[in-house]
Parts: C-alpha cells; structure tokens; sequence
C-alpha cells in the first residue's frame, strides 16, 4: 500500500491513530485521507479503529452491481456530510457514474462537489493532487475534456507548482490531446513531461511507434538518456526498441551503467543479456550490483541466487551459509557506491547557540519514498558535529514489515502522531513546510532536493536558545547498557517535563524493498512508558538500563506478529516479504550510542545530548 504525493512523496497509515485522522500530506492533524482502500495498520499491539463511514465504505466497495454501488455510495454522502472521507466517497462516484452511458451530467456534478472542497488556502500543489485524478479519470473515458481541460490549465497555473506535479499535468494533457485526435498537441505535451513523467515517456514512444516512425523515437530517447541521471523509463523504451539487436541494446545499456551506476534496471537488462551467451560470472556480477540497489523478487531474485549458488557450490541449491555469503557481497558492493551527495561541512554563524538539535526520522525499509529522506538523513551525519545534532532513525512496519522495528520505535511513532513515513521532526516539530504540509521524500532523484529542505530548517533551529542543560555517559556490562544523564538546567515553573533515554546502534546492513542497504542510527530502546520517557521534576542524574537480550526478543516478536496479520487479512498467493526471517536482533556493542533529552508536553525538546556506550 503506498501513496505517492509528488509535492511530498509519503507512505501513509489510514485509520485512527494518536488522537487524528491520518493524511497523505502530513499537513498537522487534519486532511481527507485518500483512497480506502489503502487502509495500512503498524501498531504491534491493537487493532486501527475503523471510522463508521469508513466501514460502509469498505463495504460499498465490494457491491459489484454498478447502480447498487452507487446507491451505497450515496447513502455514506448524505449520512455522513461532515466526514472526511467524503473525497474519498465521491471520487469513487466519479469513477462509477463514468461507466454509465450519458455520464456527463452526472460526473460534472460530481467534480464540481470535489473541487469545491479543496480548502481556499490550499498550496498550489495540494490543490493539484486533489484535481489530478479526477481529471485523468475523464480523459480515460473521454467524457467533458473541455471540463478536464480547464481543471488541468488552472491546476498547472501557480509558477510555484513542484516541476514533479507540472509534468504529471502536462503528460494528462498530452492524454486529453491524444483522445481529441490531435497528436501534434499531444507530442508537445508529452515531450515537456518527459524528463519527470516515465509515462509520458511511453506515452509518446507508442505514439511514434504508430505512425510507424520508429527512428524518430529512437532519436528522442537517444537525447533524453543523455543526462545524469539518467532516466530509466526512455532507457528501458529504447533497449525495447533494439530488442532484436542484442549488441546495439548492451551498448547503450553499458554507456548509460557508465555515467549513472544507480540503474538496477540497466543492470538486469545487462545481466540477461551476459546470462544468454552463457557468460554466468559476469552475469552474477550485473545481479549482484542491482541488487546493492533494489530489492530483487521473483524470477530476478531466483537467477541471482541460482547463479550464485552454482558460482560458489557447483550446485543450485542456497544453503543458509551462501546466503549469509551471498548478503555479505551485496552490503560490499553497496559500501563501495558513490555517494548521491557531497556535504558541505556545517559553518556556525554569529546566531548560533547552545543547543544540540534533535533530528528524528520515521523510515521503513519497504517504503519507497522513504529513499529520499534516507539518504537526506545520512547526509546530515557528514555535514553536522555530534554536538550541533543528534540523528535518531525509528523504524517501522510501513507499508511493509521492517526488521529493525522495536515496539518503542511504534509508540514514538504515536506519540508524534506520525501517521506516513518518511517523517521528520526537528526538536520535536513536524519538518514542514510554510502550509504546514509533511516535507515527505521521494526517490533517489529527489534526495538533493529533500537534504536541502531539511537542511534550512535544521540550521535555523541551531540558532534557537536551549531550555534545558543535559549530559549523558553509558557503559556495559555483559547484556545490560547503563545510561546515567544529567539534567543540571531546567525551565522555571516548567511542569510534565521527560528525559528520554535512547539507545541506537550507529549502523545495521539490511537490504529491504526500498533498496537502502546502510541505515544509520537505528534506534534499539527508549526509555519510558510507551516510549514517552521518565518524568523529572528537578534538576539532577537519572539512571536507566537497557538489556539487549530482551530488545532482541522484542524485535523478533513484533515482526513475527506484523507478518502473521499480514498474512492473515491478505488473500491469494502468499506475501513475501525482504524482512522474513530476518529480525535484525544481533547487536555490536561497539557501535552503539546512548543519548538523552528532555521533552515538555508540547513534545518540544529542550536540549539533548549523546555519548558513545563504552
């Protein structure tokens, strides 16, 4: 289950949790979530509380007859007109009524009722994606494209519109254009999209493919690909092109590898092509680099391990000792890949204070748009000192289980009221943007973008005044982690105040769904009930112990636990997950770090602090 906002990419939870409804935005505590069925549950312990409308929703969903849907689908409207999910409700009316004959009446009511609700003060890019998928759906069936035309125009009008979202629009464009029969239209609008709508990549290929003009598509691809990075989508189109020429295709596949080594696609295009003149160590070597950057599943991930187990045992059975071999040489190859950014070392200015700014990052291993923060996350430990920031990485079963999760890594997660990953919070605030909207993440492309966001609202925070005076000091001593902190300053009058105690290992290798093999600063434990931290009422030295023994226990019961409800409410062909059997419960001693820090009610942090555990 994802949903990708371009504006914000986010992998959200829908349900009720921590006091509000979840968004796809993040914007603070209140936004229609989308659609139903996108329903995603992580807590370890209870069951989402389901909204009533929520479950008739659920409900109208599964009525195949076409007008008893619609019918259901009313009754939620008109029963609850205050609810939320009323988008939801309608959007799933547009799509029924558009396969009714004479729709047009009936659907322009409809988004008429939708675009009203888009709040007045929405950013340009909110009030896109809440047009978007309304107006794709009449131009698939291509009914009031005068209508949609309009919607679209006005929706790409704001000059502040993300790049991302612009081409998304203009590739509809080029749909709306195409079903008008005019393809000169449609070439324009496809070739301006197409540097970041892999659509509208196809899109336009197959249109030239058509007219039976298949040198003029090579040539247009042969120029998108030109750029670093290079994009994937004109590539894969274009070794499809050369399909039948496998020497033309490799060429181009092993000049695009050469200028942008982040290609798995490229790579197992290449390793096919090695595997099918038999050339076996060179076809492992092109698997295993892809699978440094992806998750590979069924029958890739199959002749990577037949070719590694042949490579290795003269036999094509894995044993748990190749695989252990096998993950080894992946997390290499994944170490030894250039780093997507370079940053620049953090230079205090005259406004710069005492406070040590704490950084807190909800990530899952399966998320896809979590890449982008990810790897913004590993960015800020080159450009900050430990004593101007302190990173913490809480990992959690979104959209799929993750290994590294610990059920206190899920309560922060509620105590937050986090309700879509990738999340960050500086000094216990959201990361957001000006509208209040979740800074989210994205792909590998959008990396820059997301460290450079992230980045001006850290440096603005090291330049607010700290509340509190904390030190922190661990040892160890078999299974058990000491931490004893020291709060030697604290706010006059200052009541409900916790000092958070948390263990993170400095560094865990797990090749999950999402690609990310490195994952730094993974938190093991926190302090507190529900992971909220002790209560303090004075200033002095708090003590607390973690037993890694126990944390390990904890890590492997949630993911078992996340996995078996998964598998429980999934129907057809059994899931597979990257984490199976996986739970990342060994633990170095050596690379592990205890911080502290003391958070008021209003979950602002006053000041932090870290030591290596010695």
């Amino acid at each position: 289950m994802s949903v990708m906002r371009s504006v914000a990419p986010l992998i959200v939870v829908v349900g009720v949790l921590g006091g509000g409804l979840t968004t796809t935005t993040g914007r603070a505590q209140q936004a229609p979530p989308p659609d139903p069925s996108l329903r995603e549950m992580s807590d370890d312990s209870a069951p989402a509380v389901v909204l009533p409308e929520q479950k008739a929703l659920d409900a109208a969903l599964r009525i195949t007859t076409l007008a008893d849907r619609l019918t259901a689908l009313e009754k939620i409207r008109l029963g609850y007109p205050g609810s939320s999910l009323l988008n939801a409700v309608d959007s799933q009316v547009l799509s029924a009524v558009l396969q009714m004959p004479d729709a047009e009446d009936s659907a322009n009511e409809v988004l008429s009722r939708m675009l009203a609700r888009i709040p007045a003060n929405a950013t340009p890019d909110a009030r896109f994606t809440e047009t978007i998928g309304a107006a794709a759906r009449l131009v698939t069936r291509k009914v009031l494209l005068d209508r949609a035309e309009a919607v679209l125009v006005e929706a790409m009008a704001p000059p502040t519109l993300t790049s991302q979202n612009r081409a998304t629009g203009r590739f509809q464009l080029g749909r709306l254009y195409a079903a008008r029969g005019n393809p000169a239209r449609a070439e324009v609008e496809y070739r301006a999209a197409a540097s970041e709508s892999p659509a509208a990549v196809a899109a336009l290929v197959s249109l030239y493919v058509e007219r039976n003009e298949r040198a003029r598509a090579a040539s247009f691809l042969l120029d998108v690909i030109k750029t670093a990075p290079v994009n994937m989508a004109a590539l894969s189109s274009l070794t499809n092109l050369y399909k039948g020429e496998p020497a033309r295709a490799e060429t181009i596949l092993l000049d695009a590898v050469g200028r942008d080594p982040l290609l798995p696609g490229a790579l197992i295009s290449l390793a096919k092509l090695e595997h099918d003149r038999g050339a076996v160590a060179e076809a492992l070597d092109h698997y295993m680099k892809a699978a440094a950057l992806s998750f590979l599943r069924g029958a890739d991930g199959e002749a990577l391990r037949t070719l590694y187990a042949k490579q290795h045992s003269n036999s094509d059975v894995m044993t748990p000792a190749l695989e252990a071999r096998l993950d080894n040489g992946i997390n290499e190859r994944y170490r030894a890949l250039p780093k997507m950014m370079k940053a620049e070392p953090y230079v205090p200015t005259a406004r710069r204070t005492d406070r040590v700014v704490m950084l807190e990052m909800f990530t899952g291993s399966a998320c896809p748009p979590c890449v982008a923060a990810d790897l913004a996350f590993d960015t800020t430990l080159d450009r900050y000192a430990d004593d101007d920031v302190i990173q913490l990485a809480y990992h959690v079963h979104i959209p799929g289980p993750d290994p590294m999760t610990t059920p206190e890594s899920n309560a922060r997660r509620l105590f937050y009221g986090v309700n879509g990953v990738p999340t960050m919070q500086i000094s216990g605030g959201m990361a957001a943007n000006p509208a209040g909207e979740n800074l989210g993440g994205g792909g590998r492309n959008r990396a820059p973008e997301v460290y450079e966001k992230y980045v001006g609202l850290i440096d603005r925070a090291l330049e607010v005044a700290s509340d509190a005076a904390v030190s922190v000091r661990a040892t160890i001593q078999g299974t058990k982690v000491m931490v004893t902190a020291d709060v030697s300053k604290l706010p006059a009058n200052a009541t409900d105040l916790k000092l958070v105690v948390v263990l993170a290992e400095k560094q865990l290798m797990f090749g999950g769904e999402n690609g990310i093999r490195s994952h730094h600063m993974v938190v093991r434990g926190v302090s507190g009930d529900k992971a909220e931290g002790l209560p303090i009422t004075a200033t002095g030295s708090v003590q607390y112990t973690f037993d890694l023994a126990a944390i390990g226990q904890s890590i492997t019961r949630s993911l078992a636990t996340d996995i078996a409800r998964r598998r429980g409410a999934a129907a057809g062909a059994p899931q597979t997950f990257a984490a199976e059997d996986r739970a990342m419960t060994k633990i170095n001693p050596e690379e592990l770090v205890a911080v502290a820090f003391v958070q008021a009610p209003n979950r602002k942090i006053l000041q932090a602090a870290r030591a290596d555990v010695r």
